[in-house]
C-alpha cells in the first residue's frame, strides 16, 4: 500500500465545530508536524486549551500534487460558507516543499516514520489498513509523542 497521500485535510474541533483546511504532498508528515507545532498560530492555542483529544483529522480528498492548490481553494471556500476556518488565508498558501512548516522541529522530533503508523496500526488490531486507517495512527503517535515530552 502507497504510504504517501497527497491532497486535501481538514482538522476539525469537536467541540466548537471549528475546522481548519490544509493541502499537502505527504498528509500524514503535514498533520504529524501541526500536532508536534503548528504553523497556525490559533490552531496551536486551540489545541493547547481543548486538548489533541477534541480535534479530529480527516482526510477530504486525495488528488495528484498539480491539482493540490486548486482542491484546497474549493474546500476552503466550501466549508468557509458553512462554518468558520482556522485558516488566516481564504486562499490555498500550500508551498510545494510540504516540510517547511516542520523543518526546524524535524531534528527534535523527527518526521513520522511509516514503520511507525503501521506498527500503531497493528497495535489497535487493524491489520490491513486503510488510508484513514493510516491517518487515525498517525494520530495516535503524535499524541504519545506529544504526552511523551509534557512528561
Amino acid at each position: 500500500m502507497d504510504n504517501i497521500i497527497c491532497g486535501v485535510y481538514k482538522i476539525t474541533n469537536k467541540i466548537t465545530g471549528q475546522s481548519y483546511i490544509g493541502a499537502s504532498n505527504n498528509i500524514l508528515n503535514r498533520f504529524y508536524c501541526h500536532k508536534i507545532n503548528s504553523s497556525n498560530k490559533t490552531l496551536k492555542e486551540e489545541f493547547k486549551k481543548f486538548g489533541l483529544d477534541n480535534f479530529s483529522f480527516e482526510v477530504i480528498e486525495e488528488c495528484d500534487l498539480l491539482e493540490l492548490k486548486a482542491k484546497e481553494n474549493y474546500y476552503i471556500d466550501l466549508y468557509n460558507n458553512n462554518s468558520k476556518l482556522y485558516n488566516v488565508s481564504k486562499k490555498s498558501t500550500y508551498i510545494n516543499k510540504n516540510t517547511k512548516h516542520c523543518q526546524k522541529n524535524s531534528i527534535e522530533f523527527g518526521h513520522i516514520d511509516t514503520f511507525l503508523i503501521y506498527k500503531e496500526c497493528q497495535k489497535q488490531g487493524i491489520t490491513k489498513p486503510k488510508k484513514q486507517d493510516l491517518v487515525n495512527c498517525a494520530f495516535m503517535i503524535a499524541n504519545n509523542k506529544l504526552n511523551e515530552m509534557l512528561k
